[in-house]
C-alpha cells in the first residue's frame, strides 16, 4: 500500500513539474527555492553529520560483532568441554578393554 501511495505521489509531482503550460515556471520557482535554502554550507554540514553518524554506527557494529564473537567462542568452548566429558568414559572403557585383552 505504501509503495502504491509513493507511486501516486511521484507521478503527481512529475505531472506538476513537467506540465506543458506552466511546468517551466514551476521548475524555475523550485530551482530558486532550492538555491535559496540549500547552499554549500548546508550541504557540507549534512555531509559531516552523515559521516559522523556512519562512523558511530560502524563503531557500534564493531563492538556488537566483538560481543557476539565472544559469546560464540564461549558457547563453542562449553560445548567442547561437555563433549569431552561425555566421551571421556567411553574412551576409558575402550582403553581398558584393549589393555585387558593384551594382559590376559
Amino acid at each position: 500500500m505504501f509503495r502504491f501511495l509513493m507511486g501516486i505521489t511521484f507521478g503527481a509531482a512529475l505531472a506538476y513539474f513537467l506540465d506543458a503550460e506552466r511546468g517551466a515556471t514551476r521548475r524555475a520557482q523550485a530551482n530558486t527555492w532550492l538555491r535559496q535554502y540549500v547552499n554549500a554550507d548546508s550541504i557540507e554540514q549534512a555531509r559531516q553529520t552523515t559521516m559522523s553518524q556512519a562512523r558511530n554506527l560502524g563503531q557500534q557494529l564493531s563492538q556488537q560483532a566483538g560481543a557476539v564473537s565472544g559469546r560464540v567462542n564461549q558457547y563453542r568452548s562449553s560445548r567442547r568441554g561437555a563433549a569431552a566429558q561425555e566421551t571421556l568414559p567411553e574412551v576409558e572403557r575402550a582403553v581398558n578393554s584393549a589393555t585387558a585383552g593384551t594382559n590376559a
